[in-house]
């Protein structure tokens, strides 16, 4: 691959990624300006239910739910003061929405960074090293939060839909926590290490020319 190849490579990588940041601010900003409010008027109006499942928004009245391998019944929601005890569930799924974004997001924009000067052919530069270790960081954040909130919606499921619903039943209560991320972020740290062996070499040639 030529010079000029690898940097329009690079370039197109760049956009996408710049693309796929923006699609998750649009995201995140349309989350809480049209989900987070219908999901609370739907809870405690449920007559507004099917009018907006005709949109694709809010909660349904029927509780059918498999989750982080708990198995629940299903049955009809009807009572606005039970479906309100759904509440604490409700916003830590929000707040789970809102960290994995962010860090993301984050990840995304650290990765530009490592690609930038790339894009004039400065593959060895320290800065690449440097935004591939942080990278690294965020896949591990990223891994660990994921598994928190697993195991808290897990947690938080079983005892929201037991005290909505006197006849759901937990018929399995398997609740795994996934490591895979750990060799994701050991690849990057990896990379991250190569490059900065790169940057040694090439500040060492620089030097004595």
């Amino acid at each position: 691959m030529n010079t000029k190849t690898f940097i329009r490579t690079v370039s197109i990588v760049d956009t996408f990624l710049k693309v796929l940041n923006i699609l998750i601010l649009v995201i995140a900003a349309m989350s809480f300006v049209i989900f987070v409010p219908a999901g609370l008027v739907t809870l405690f109006n449920p007559e507004l239910t099917e009018k907006l499942q005709e949109l694709g928004i809010g909660y349904s009245s029927t509780a059918t739910i498999t989750m982080n391998g708990i198995v629940f019944g299903t049955t009809e929601l009807e009572s606005i003061d039970d479906i309100s005890k759904l509440l604490p569930l409700f916003f830590i799924q929000i707040l789970q929405g809102l960290v994995v974004m962010v860090i993301i997001y984050l990840a995304i924009r650290t990765l530009r960074k490592a690609l930038a000067p790339c894009k004039e052919n400065k593959v060895f530069d320290p800065e690449v090293s440097t935004n591939l270790r942080r990278l690294g960081y965020f896949v591990i954040a990223y891994g660990i939060v994921e598994n928190v909130f697993s195991l808290l919606n897990a947690l938080f499921m079983g005892k929201a839909y037991q005290s909505v619903l006197n006849n759901l039943k937990v018929t399995t209560a398997n609740i795994t926590i996934d490591l895979s991320f750990i060799w994701l972020a050991m690849f990057i740290f990896l990379l991250a290490y190569i490059f900065q062996y790169g940057s040694s070499l090439q500040k060492e040639v620089d030097e004595t020319l």
